[in-house]
Parts: C-alpha cells; sequence; structure tokens
C-alpha cells in the first residue's frame, strides 16, 4: 500500500506554544489561589477584611458606606445597616403603633455609635433600653445618625425621609462635622465649596471579577488605597483654613442655625418636640498638638446648641458637662476627639433620660410613679 503523507500544517504547530504558555499560566494562578486558600488560616488572613475589600470594589462603596440620592449616603446594604433605609440598628416601620412613643436621633457618627458596637454602642440603643426599662412597655427609638453627616445632610434626610415617620420627639446631637466646612476657604452656606457628590470611580470589569473569585486577588487589593468616606464625599481644598486667633469665622455658624432650626420648626409643625444635645469632647490634656479649630468649632456649635434651647423653649441635654472625674480617667473612654466606648454612651443616654423624665410631658403621662 502507498503511504499518505501527513500534512503537518505550520499554522497548527504554531498554536501549541501558545496553548501550552497559556495552560501553564492557568496552572500556575489555580495553584497560587489554592496555595493562598490553604495558608490563610494559618497566616491569620481576616476573611472580613477580603469581604470589604470586594464590596468596595464590586459596588464603588467607601468604607461601610454607599451613595445615597439627595442627602450624600448611608450605611451600605449588607454591611449592617437597615435594607430598606440604609441606617443602623433594628428595621424601621412607617406605620405607628398605637400608644408607643417615637422618638428619632439625628445626628453623625457619635450618635450612630462610634466605637467597634456600633448601633449596640450608640447612646440611641441605650436611650431606648432606659425608657423601655423605666416604662415597663415598648418604646422605639430610631437611630438615624450616619457617620460624616453635618447638618446640611441631615436636614435633606429630614425632609425626604425621617419626617415621614412623624416622630414624638426629635434628638440633635452633631457638633463636629460642621466644623470643617467652616474653616475651609472659598466659604459657601451650602457647603458646597467643600463637599462633592459621591467621587468613587468604578473599576474595570476584569478586577471587580478577578476580585469577586479570587481571595489572593481580594487579599492583594486591599493593601492598596481604597476609597475612604473622606476622599469620596471632600473636595480637595487647597490655600490656608481660616481658623484665625482661636476662632472660626462668625458668619460661617449661620447654616447651622438655619439647619437646626428649619428641622427643630419642622418637627413641631408635625406636633412633635424636640431636645439638643450638646457633644463632649475629649479632655485636653498636656502636650496636646493641633485641634484648635475642631475645639473651638466644636465649643461654638455647643453654645448654640443652648442658645436655640433657650430661644425656641426646646429641650437640652448638656452632655459637654461630661462629670466630675479627674481628665485622665474621663479621656481614657475617648476614642478620638468625640468619640466614646459604649460606657460614655450609655452616660449620655441616662443624661438625656433624666432630662426627659422632668420635662418630656408624654413621656411623664406614662412613667410609673416609682420612675419619675
Amino acid at each position: 500500500m502507498p503511504s499518505v503523507a501527513v500534512n503537518r500544517s505550520p499554522v497548527r504547530r504554531g498554536c501549541v506554544g501558545p496553548l501550552l504558555a497559556l495552560a501553564s499560566l492557568c496552572a500556575s494562578v489555580a495553584a497560587v489561589e489554592i496555595g493562598f486558600r490553604l495558608l490563610a488560616g494559618p497566616l491569620g488572613i481576616d476573611p472580613k477584611r477580603l469581604s470589604e475589600t470586594r464590596d468596595l470594589i464590586s459596588h464603588q462603596r467607601a468604607s461601610f458606606f454607599e451613595p445615597k440620592p439627595y442627602y450624600g449616603w448611608s450605611l451600605a446594604r449588607g454591611l449592617g445597616g437597615d435594607v430598606n433605609y440604609g441606617f443602623g440598628g433594628e428595621p424601621w416601620q412607617l406605620a405607628r403603633k398605637p400608644g408607643v412613643l417615637r422618638i428619632a436621633c439625628i445626628g453623625g457618627s457619635t450618635t450612630a455609635g462610634g466605637n467597634p458596637r456600633g448601633y449596640y454602642g450608640s447612646f440611641p440603643y441605650f436611650l431606648r433600653e432606659i425608657l423601655k426599662q423605666q416604662l415597663g412597655r415598648e418604646i422605639e427609638v430610631m437611630n438615624c445618625g450616619i457617620s460624616g453627616w453635618t447638618s446640611a445632610e441631615m436636614l435633606c434626610a429630614w425632609f425626604l425621609l425621617i419626617q415621614d415617620f412623624r416622630p414624638d420627639l426629635v434628638i440633635i446631637h452633631e457638633a463636629v462635622n460642621d466644623v470643617e466646612p467652616r474653616v475651609v476657604p472659598g466659604f459657601r452656606p451650602d457647603y458646597a465649596h467643600w463637599r462633592s457628590p459621591w467621587r468613587v470611580p468604578p473599576s474595570s470589569p476584569l478586577l471587580r471579577r478577578l476580585v469577586e473569585h479570587s481571595d489572593f486577588a481580594a487579599w492583594t487589593m486591599s493593601h492598596t488605597p481604597l476609597p475612604t468616606l473622606n476622599t469620596a464625599t471632600v473636595l480637595p481644598h487647597p490655600g490656608e483654613y481660616t481658623f484665625r486667633d482661636g476662632h472660626l469665622p462668625r458668619e460661617t455658624i449661620e447654616p447651622l442655625r438655619r439647619n437646626l432650626t428649619t428641622i427643630g420648626t419642622s418637627e413641631e409643625g408635625l406636633g412633635g418636640t424636640v431636645l439638643l444635645a450638646t457633644l463632649p469632647p475629649k479632655p485636653k490634656l498636656p502636650g496636646e498638638h493641633g485641634l484648635g479649630s475642631w475645639r473651638a468649632g466644636i465649643a461654638e456649635h455647643n453654645q448654640l446648641f443652648r442658645d436655640l434651647a433657650a430661644e425656641r423653649a426646646w429641650m437640652l441635654a448638656d452632655l459637654e458637662k461630661l462629670s466630675a472625674l479627674p481628665s485622665e480617667v474621663v479621656a481614657s473612654h475617648y476614642i478620638d476627639l468625640v468619640h466614646v466606648d459604649p460606657e460614655v454612651n450609655l452616660w449620655k443616654a441616662r443624661q438625656i433620660a433624666e432630662v426627659l423624665a422632668r420635662n418630656w410631658k408624654p413621656l411623664l403621662e406614662q412613667l410609673t410613679p416609682q420612675a419619675r
């Protein structure tokens, strides 16, 4: 039989090399991924960190937050916030329960929690537990605090969402986040010289796919600079701050006054009551440097709270007068200038509960004689 010549195509022979290289690359990547997953535990790799990195890259989030129309941002869904409204704690129900008092606590991180226990280390949570024990019945305390919110975000959230829950009482506790826009050059009363719309650029589809399916890729990205709440919402502001001689520009406090007054008068128009709570900063200790504008601003805002409470006949919980303990003892309960551990937030709740037990008529009518 005559032999048949086999035509070995040069094109086919040329494909073998690249295919082998691709197969080798895939095998190497798989080996790295399998090895990383096997060693992640012994190496102390935190799976929570990998999960947070995936959320940040896949959903354009910053820290634990995601963009929210009209009032900036709220807690990211699936990361501890109520899936319906983006706030911490138990889910809210729009419909009122007959006979159950409802309180809305509005503010920034010092209301949201400001410590590792989050909502369960916040003063609204402790306030609910205290009042529930005093009343011997249910009471609703909504934690409407979001880290980084100024009175501008609070104002928008009030009119677009919170007021619809018709709270019997609104507690406002925010005296620090309005400081920075007051000292950034080019002041505007809507804070547009300082605040920006949400700025987290989307990641490429390839990067998202890698991070979603590869622990090694997620771990690698967790070591690169990722968006923070500050980078996502604050404009760069070159130039000198306008903090001079221990004072913030006097006219820059008016937007805060306007925003607080607007929320409070709206709540009164709905038949509710207002309580303002001042903010206790960390006691100043020897050797402190660099917090002059923040301390001055907090002091001015606390005084504004006192003035408004007197002018509008609103209740006041003057929490700035923290305690008679030595500064070193009080300071040990602070995480930074304004954030405190759950113990101090429990103290805040007790002070507020005492003010309410003396002055809030709807509560007084439900309190037992022993609890008054």
